[in-house]
């Protein structure tokens, strides 16, 4: 009985040792089995960032008509909110009182030189002094400033375009008694409109003379109109730290309107950047890495974010053009691990220059 146990304990320990053996002299499929993976190349895009701020319009040039004197009306000579030209008489007032003082001073002026000129001739024959002449022409200068004071004051009883544009609305009837300093209506250069906007300390250094902005408005849905960055100011507000930048937009058809909200992209610093679909990124902790595969093995990478976009990430350091980035099969890899590469085709595969809208690599959304 005991030779029998002995036996089958052998046969059962050389057993074992042979199927150890065979196993050690044919590898597990499973063990050394590729990972299939889908991989597409890094592409680059540039991508441009836009500061979204908003501001009301004003024109290049733009004014409230008011009177410099009391009168009554006599004339209108302008259309309700309508073009008039540099130098064309809008209202006349009634300056009857101001053309006799301006008759009267012609005359005066008139007399003194009259008298001035038979002084000249009774002075070549010594028949007057000198004082008596060089008295007569102060007399001459101070009649001829009386005229200009007085003509001054009838050009008050007019009310003149000083730049070519359109007016606005307005309530005159002739007779009508116009008071000092009271707004009459507006005049507007609508050739040019100007943006007025403050922009945080941050981005100023990015804007430079002649950067283009775009700005679109509720008012004309569809529109968007181009300007440029005309001017910096050279002050910051001490309290906000923000700095007032004007933006010039071309008008020439007149579709801008002081007064009108608009929203309007500024842009920023353009950069060409590694750009990769959000689903390849992974996290481990506080890093951000990718898989790339390099010699049929995974490749872990360490990368740092520019920008995070809706469904795209762009790169600011740790890949390049080219690599060929694992996007799909992630979660099976780990670094060194065989894989087998499927490069990705079709939508899957597409990369495209994002939207405006992006978020930091925290996630916060960014301009």
């Amino acid at each position: 009985m005991t030779g029998i146990v002995v036996r089958c304990s052998v046969a059962l320990m050389l057993g074992w040792l042979s199927s150890t053996a065979l196993a050690q002299g044919k590898p597990d499929a499973q063990a050394v089995k590729a990972v299939s993976v889908g991989v597409q190349p890094v592409e680059e895009a540039v991508l441009s960032r836009k500061l979204p701020l908003v501001g009301s319009l004003i024109a290049r040039q733009g004014i409230t008509l008011q009177s410099q004197v009391e009168a009554n009306l006599v004339r209108v000579n302008m259309p309700q909110s309508g073009p008039v030209q540099q130098g064309q008489v809008l209202l006349q007032l009634d300056d009857a009182q101001a053309q006799a003082a301006l008759a009267e001073a012609r005359a005066t002026a008139t007399d003194a030189e009259r008298k001035l000129q038979e002084l000249s001739r009774l002075a070549k024959v010594k028949a007057v002094s000198n004082t008596e002449l060089e008295s007569q022409r102060a007399a001459v200068a101070i009649a001829k400033a009386k005229v200009a004071s007085a003509q001054a004051t009838v050009d008050n009883y007019r009310i003149v375009a000083p730049f070519s544009g359109e007016v606005g609305l307005y309530t005159l009837t002739p007779g009508q008694l116009i008071k000092k300093d009271t707004a009459i209506t507006s005049l507007d250069d609508l050739s040019q409109m100007t943006l007025d906007i403050s922009v945080p300390e941050k981005f100023l250094s990015q804007l430079s003379i002649g950067s283009p902005v775009s700005a679109t408005t509720d008012a004309l849905p569809g529109e968007v109109f181009s300007g440029v960055v005309a001017h910096k100011d050279i002050r910051l507000d001490n309290i906000t730290l923000n700095g007032k930048v004007r933006i010039r937009f071309e008008n020439p058809q007149h579709l801008l309107r002081p007064g009108m909200l608009v929203k309007a992209e500024l842009q920023l610093d353009t950069r060409k950047l590694p750009l990769i679909p959000s689903r390849a990124l992974l996290f481990q902790g506080e890093q951000r890495y990718v898989f790339v595969v390099e010699d049929g093995k995974a490749v872990q990478k360490p990368i740092r974010i520019e920008r995070i976009y809706d469904d795209q990430v762009a790169v600011a350091d740790g890949l390049r053009a080219g690599d060929q980035l694992v996007v799909d099969g992630t979660v099976k890899l780990r670094p060194g691990v065989a894989v087998q590469a499927l490069p990705m085709t079709g939508a899957k595969a597409a990369v495209s220059a994002p939207a405006a809208t992006s978020k930091d690599a925290s996630g916060k959304v960014l301009p």
